[in-house]
């Protein structure tokens, strides 16, 4: 067994110059134009000083530990000279800042450079001492431009203060062996203001958090370096796609969290998600206590208030909660603010805080609750993001389409112009299908010419969902009867086939010709697995809404009972099952919530349910002639489900729901965790003001 290179996150200079160029994402042109803009500086005249600000954790110390890996192979340089200060040096003053400096140079570069120069200081007031060193540093340096490197750039800047960095302005503007590189978590007024002795000094490069596929390929990359094939494999399937979209939005796109995350994630742990996620929560806890550590004792108490109170909220709550003066908390909130550790909603005159990072939250967590919450939110978040939502979707006629036209197009004999032409005007906004039908019609010409009999299911199939979608139910019934009728064909195309033509008597509302194509696509054997349970659901469906409740019931038992361990796989976020139900009036609902609570929860499925009670939302928000019977939805699902902490994210959901949708605004939502609000927001589309 190979075993695992441990990265650190949180000293990357530690690392090898070759791990780290291997794991590197995101920011290869800034990386090559940062080396560029320093050798210009080293090099000439012209002095670049450049800024890199971005959130702690972003990576700011992985990018300039590589821009100076980089710059000391440069074949350009002969003679560089780097002066890496201390990421927690202190600097009070321009004098304890040159003191920084000459102690480092002579430190890293013993033979060239020397700190004499502190004898000459002694006994000399502190300006006196800055001017010598700084004068030394200047003589010392002779025609070499030095590159001093400063992370935490703005404690500097807090250090100088107002005189100290007009001095330092001045020093560098009269003199021409000095360019900086620094990072900071944030722009502060030293180099914003335009009062500031350095407005327009630096060049100043923002960094953004990493995107889901960003964050997918680094950990991608680091079990290529770790030689873990397993993990890279399944990073590639959707299954592992969807995994760490969960992971994104629970965690955001912090690098320093994934490379964290990659020095103990396996497939199978990633694949759980749940304890992919409590083993980070666990590794993280030290760090975000140690961060509230680090804060005053007040901005700390704050910090906890709110992990402790979930949802955004106002000055006054958090004020009343620690029996601290209101303004007092504001003046706080606002530091915090600028620290990145609290977020702001600004709703007229009201003002809701809440954490920064859902994982900050959870990780606090995780000791005080014996990691419930957390559980039961990565539970919800794995159903959430399902890899097989697609089966949600599968009445929906594009989807289906691009699907057979890309299995004519891996056919080598194809046509290669039918790729262009099929797929030019299947994505465009148009969605011309008249044209698709055209090249169709040519693919089953084609097809009978060579007497391929695949190829001739791929175009009737494909031209009947073109129909279909183009409103000619007619002619797409003729198509895919025509394919069922067609001898030598596979299962797996009848199938297919049966399947399209159960969605189109579903859409006349021919339920009972619907049904028996369901029934005979369950006497085959070896249904793939999508549509076995994909079928399933819809009979649910279908006998909720011939209020044949006790068929519905079977076919839902039905799902359980045949579950294997690749099961799990196709329970999806849809809204057929809560739909149908919703659909039945008020005097059904008890009895269906109470049934569904109990056979999710009889084979541990909960966090399913839970995710699609959430979408149900969206089902009273669309439809107007249901928002009188939403509260007593909400009421009668949390009743039920006092006993089941799975779903209390869910009813919590519901429940905010239900009072923004009365009162018009999304106030009562900021009730909810910042990762729930965020699913639910886009539900209420422009409904709420």
């Amino acid at each position: 067994m190979i075993k695992s290179k441990h990265l650190s996150a949180y000293t990357p200079s530690n690392m090898s110059p070759e791990t780290l160029e291997f794991i590197f994402v995101q920011r290869h042109k800034l990386l090559e134009k940062s080396v560029g803009w320093i050798e210009e500086s080293l090099l000439t005249d012209k002095k670049n000083h450049l800024l890199f600000v971005g959130a702690r954790g972003s990576g700011k110390t992985h990018l300039i530990t590589m821009i100076i890996n980089r710059l000391k192979v440069s074949k350009n340089l002969d003679d560089l000279v780097v002066i890496w200060l201390g990421e927690d040096d202190v600097i009070m003053s321009l004098t304890s800042f040159a003191l920084a400096i000459i102690n480092k140079i002579a430190s890293t570069y013993p033979i060239r450079f020397n700190n004499k120069c502190l004898e000459e200081a002694k006994g000399k007031n502190p300006d006196e001492v800055a001017n010598i060193i700084l004068e030394d540093i200047k003589k010392q340096a002779g025609h070499t431009t030095l590159l001093i490197v400063k992370e935490n750039m703005s404690d500097v800047f807090y250090g100088l203060k107002d005189l100290g960095q007009k001095r330092l302005r001045a020093y560098l503007q009269e003199n021409n062996h000095i360019s900086l590189l620094g990072t900071s978590q944030k722009l502060f007024d030293g180099v914003s203001s335009r009062n500031s002795a350095f407005w327009g000094f630096f060049d100043i490069h923002h960094l953004n958090s990493l995107s889901v596929k960003e964050a997918s390929q680094l950990i991608s990359n680091i079990a290529k370096l770790n030689q873990d094939d397993e993990l890279v494999d399944f990073l590639n399937s959707s299954q592992g796609n969807y995994r760490i979209r969960a992971l994104h939005y629970l965690a955001g796109g912090n690098h320093r969290l994934y490379i964290e995350l990659a020095n103990f994630l396996t497939k199978a742990s990633l694949d759980n998600f749940v304890d992919a996620i409590t083993q980070l929560a666990d590794h993280l806890t030290p760090y975000f206590q140690e961060r509230i550590r680090s804060l005053s004792p007040q901005q700390g108490a704050i910090i906890q208030k709110l992990c402790e109170l979930n949802g955004a909220i106002q000055v006054k709550v958090i004020a009343e909660a620690l029996f601290i003066d209101e303004r007092a908390v504001a003046s706080q909130l606002q530091t915090l603010k600028g620290m990145g550790y609290v977020i702001v909603h600004k709703r007229g005159r009201a003002a809701y805080y809440e954490i920064a990072e859902p994982l900050l939250r959870l990780s606090l967590e995780v000791k005080n609750n014996h990691g419930k919450p957390l559980k039961i939110i990565a539970s919800l978040f794995r159903a959430w993001f399902s890899d097989k939502e697609l089966l949600a979707n599968r009445d929906k006629g594009n989807l289906l389409l691009k699907e057979y036209c890309q299995t004519a197009l891996e056919q080598k004999e194809i046509l290669n112009y039918l790729e262009f032409s099929i797929y030019s005007d299947l994505n465009n906004n148009k969605k011309n299908y008249n044209k698709v039908i055209k090249y169709l019609d040519e693919l089953l010409s084609y097809s009978e010419i060579i007497g391929k009999e695949e190829h001739k299911a791929i175009a009737l199939l494909g031209r009947s969902v073109a129909y279909l979608e183009n409103g000619n139910k007619k002619q797409a019934l003729h198509d895919v009867t025509q394919l069922i009728k067609t001898k030598n064909i596979s299962n797996e195309w009848i199938i297919k086939a049966l399947q399209l033509r159960s969605i189109i008597y579903l859409q006349q509302e021919n339920i009972s010709l619907c049904l028996s194509d369901l029934d005979k696509i369950e006497n085959f054997k070896d249904i793939p697995l999508d549509i076995k349970y994909w079928l399933i659901f819809l009979k649910a469906k279908i006998h909720y809404s011939l209020l044949d409740i006790k068929n519905a019931r079977n076919s839902l038992k039905k799902v359980f009972l045949e579950m294997d361990k690749e099961s799990e796989n196709y329970f999806v976020k849809n809204e057929w099952i809560l739909g149908a139900i919703s659909k039945l009036g008020t005097n059904y609902w008890k009895k269906e919530i109470e049934f569904l609570l109990s056979l999710y929860g009889k084979y541990c499925f909960l966090s399913y349910l839970a995710s699609e009670l959430i979408i149900s939302i969206r089902i009273f928000i669309n439809n107007e002639t249901m928002h009188s019977s939403f509260r007593k939805w909400a009421e009668l699902w949390r009743e039920a489900s006092a006993t089941y902490p799975e779903m209390q994210p869910a009813i919590e959901a519901l429940n905010a729901s239900v009072e923004a949708l009365a009162v018009g605004n999304d106030k009562p939502l900021f009730v909810l965790p910042k990762e729930i609000r965020e699913l639910i927001l886009p539900m209420f589309e422009d409904k709420l003001n």
